[in-house]
């Protein structure tokens, strides 16, 4: 008669085996640490299409770097803290693949006459932007909070720029002035007879 017997029970970790290709220890594998992966997952607010897209991509992990876990019995904190990045990666992943809406058709306009308008623009702005740049330092401070504060008090400006509330109408009324000179010659000319 003929006896078969089984072999001996193993004791080593499942991660150990499953590196060396064993089947059996990746299915005892998933059937320990599944649900840690996807609760992972879930805490990070995903879909449970996204869930199931993280769990794929942790076990993939798993099997590509399953030799170079160091000690199996820090497995969980292994698959748990990959579940997470891969978790954040994908949330990256989609937020950068979000729809924007569709921009509105603008009206079609001649572009020659366009190019000219933005020409003008640029040359304005170029021109003031050299003449702020020819004022004085404290002057040059308070058309520069104005420009990119335009609707702030005087209050808020003062608190700003560190000065008296008492002194901003003024300084900003002298440097109007004398953007108004650099920026118009004809200006100048007259002022100056």
């Amino acid at each position: 008669m003929t006896t078969t017997t089984c072999p001996p029970p193993t004791t080593e970790h499942p991660l150990l085996r499953a590196a060396r290709g064993d089947a059996g220890a990746w299915t005892e594998l998933h059937r320990r640490y599944d649900r840690l992966v996807r609760g992972v997952a879930r805490r990070q607010g995903l879909c449970p299409s996204d869930v199931d897209e993280v769990a794929q991509r942790t076990w993939l992990r798993l099997l590509e770097h399953a030799a170079e876990v160091r000690d199996p019995l820090r497995l969980p904190g292994w698959v748990s803290t990959t579940a997470r990045r891969e978790g954040l990666a994908l949330r990256h992943e989609r937020w950068r693949q979000q729809p924007v809406a569709d921009v509105p058709e603008v009206a079609a306009r001649d572009d020659a006459e366009d190019a000219l308008d933005r020409l003008e623009r640029e040359r304005r702005a170029g021109a003031l932007h050299a003449a702020v740049r020819l004022l004085p330092a404290h002057q040059r401070r308070v058309v520069r909070a104005l420009l990119a504060h335009p609707d702030a008090s005087y209050v808020e400006l003062a608190a700003l720029l560190g000065v008296p509330v008492g002194s901003v109408g003024p300084t900003r009324q002298r440097a109007l002035r004398r953007l108004r000179l650099l920026l118009d010659p004809s200006l100048a000319a007259a002022a100056a007879a």
